[in-house]
């Protein structure tokens, strides 16, 4: 889970859609609970293994993202102090570090391959949890 509205940590747990929340467990976290009724939008990012959820808790808007795989690092590596760094092959790139453009396409080709192992239980997760939002909201108000 990576809570994009507050923090770009990424926290490892398990979700599971109970009657009337989505409850994220964490050993380091703890327990976060978001009620059906707060919930404006669930939404797959296409090509991607992550399962975006909109909602609006104590009057903020919050985006929740649920990683059904790893997520890739935000940024490249950091080497130690007595490693030299990465470089890329290649008679124009010596010696220079991968940019964060490269990154970014490592990063999206990464999230494009993991789909491919959990795209079929992502796609029953986001009907699923929009079936959930929309029983609940007809029978919150």
């Amino acid at each position: 889970m990576v809570q994009l509205d507050r923090s770009p940590d990424d926290v490892e747990g398990t979700l599971t859609l109970e009657e009337q929340a989505i409850r994220f467990d964490s050993p380091s976290l703890g327990i976060r609970s978001i009620a059906l009724i707060t919930i404006e939008r669930v939404k797959r990012i296409w090509g991607s293994p992550v399962l975006l959820v909109r909602s609006v808790e104590d009057g903020d808007k919050r985006v929740t993202a649920f990683y059904f795989s790893k997520p890739p690092p935000l940024h490249p590596d950091q080497s130690a102090p007595d490693e030299p760094p990465p470089t890329l092959i290649g008679p124009f790139n010596r010696n220079r570090a991968p940019s964060k453009r490269k990154q970014r396409r490592r990063n999206a080709g990464y999230l494009a391959n993991a789909v491919n192992i959990v795209g079929d239980d992502l796609e029953v997760w986001v009907k699923e949890t929009r079936a959930a939002v929309a029983a609940a909201r007809q029978n919150g108000g």
